[in-house]
């Protein structure tokens, strides 16, 4: 606006300019009906002038003064909020000494002035949950602008049965969404739904599936060994190649198809891992699939992968049980109680009492149980 007045003004001075540079005033003749104004040209640039710097500086007065009541009126509006946000900060110290009612009360006034609006309004359904007022906590989870904060929150005070009513009453493209699935998975483990866990796995993160695998996995490997065979080998060939990475996942899956009476197929699962790295969970599962026709072979085949590591407990404990499998009670005693010089372990000290037993040694098998009580 100010460089077309600017420019219009240059002009107008132009106009005036020329006529005076050239001795010509100029003569104008305005006749409005009756009333007629006679003027030289360069009168009349020079009121033009004078009549816009004048609405130009009605224009900046009014723009002054609007801006001043507007002014105002922010104050005005903001001293509620400025109140309010005030309250909040006591209402915090009030939070962490306990006083849950008035923290929930004063954050709950804070919510329409906050710049994140669900920051306070979580804070203050946590404080109305600790004051045992249920109703408000729920209307301020219903109110939040994230939909699946509400489920979340619920989830996390541990009021299970709520957080899966909130979350079922979400659409359908909300509960699908990513992270959707993944609070469906983490409400699924709380209330012990591993089927639906299971389900949803694949769905999740590499970090959540690392948090949740482990047990959606073994309520359905239970389930696998229940119904049989067959279906303990579907399971087995569901899993990706992550999950057969997992010691966890293999030693018990080899465990399993030890219960149903296939060792040989268990073993044929451990060996590969324990050639790569002699992990404890997939030793222990080894030492539990053995037996007398087995066990030569098998410790022929770990102590030439891994010969000279004496400085490994689980490893040495897997030999003596080895050994005990194939009847050699001396060897068994030498690797289980060096593993137990290195680390103590409720498991391998039962076996070294049991070894002992067998030799006879019946004083130091009640040493050995004496220590595990």
């Amino acid at each position: 606006m100010i460089r077309l007045l600017i420019f219009i003004a240059i002009l107008i001075v132009g106009l005036i300019a020329g006529p005076m540079l050239m001795n010509k005033t100029g003569y104008v003749l305005i006749a409005l009906g009756h009333y007629t104004i006679e003027t030289s040209g360069v009168v009349l640039a020079i009121a033009i002038v004078v009549l816009m710097g004048v609405i130009w500086c009605l224009d900046w007065l009014v723009r002054r003064i609007a801006r001043s009541f507007g002014s105002s009126r922010s104050w005005f509006s903001d001293r509620s909020g400025r109140r309010a946000q005030k309250k909040a900060s006591k209402a915090w110290e009030q939070l962490w000494q306990g006083q849950y009612g008035q923290a929930g009360a004063a954050l709950s006034a804070a919510v329409p002035h906050a710049p994140l609006p669900d920051f306070p309004r979580l804070a203050a359904a946590y404080a109305e949950h600790r004051a045992g007022d249920i109703a408000e906590r729920d209307r301020l989870l219903t109110e939040l602008d994230q939909p699946l904060a509400g489920p979340a929150m619920l989830l996390h005070l541990g009021d299970t049965e709520a957080a899966h009513r909130a979350f079922s009453a979400l659409n359908d493209n909300i509960k699908n969404s990513k992270s959707g699935i993944s609070l469906a998975a983490r409400l699924a483990k709380a209330e012990g739904d591993m089927a639906t866990l299971w389900r949803h796995l694949d769905s999740l993160s590499e970090t959540e599936q690392d948090q949740l695998f482990q047990p959606a996995f073994n309520a359905r490997l239970a389930q696998a060994v229940a119904e049989g065979q067959a279906s303990l080998s579907r399971l087995e060939q569901s899993l990706n190649k992550r999950s057969r990475q997992k010691t966890e996942v293999v030693a018990a899956l080899a465990l399993a198809y030890g219960r149903l009476g296939d060792k040989a197929k268990g073993l044929d699962l451990l060996m590969p891992i324990i050639k790569k790295d002699p992990q404890a969970a997939a030793l222990a599962a080894m030492a539990q699939l053995v037996d007398h026709e087995s066990a030569a072979h098998t410790q022929r085949q770990v102590l030439k992968w891994h010969h000279g590591r004496d400085h490994d407990p689980a490893l040495l404990a897997a030999l003596g049980a080895l050994s005990q499998a194939q009847g050699d009670l001396r060897e068994a005693k030498r690797y289980l109680e060096a593993a137990l010089q290195l680390k103590e372990e409720p498991t391998w000290r039962k076996r070294l009492a049991e070894v002992l037993a067998k030799q006879g040694d019946y004083q130091g098998a009640v040493e050995q149980y004496r220590r595990l009580a």
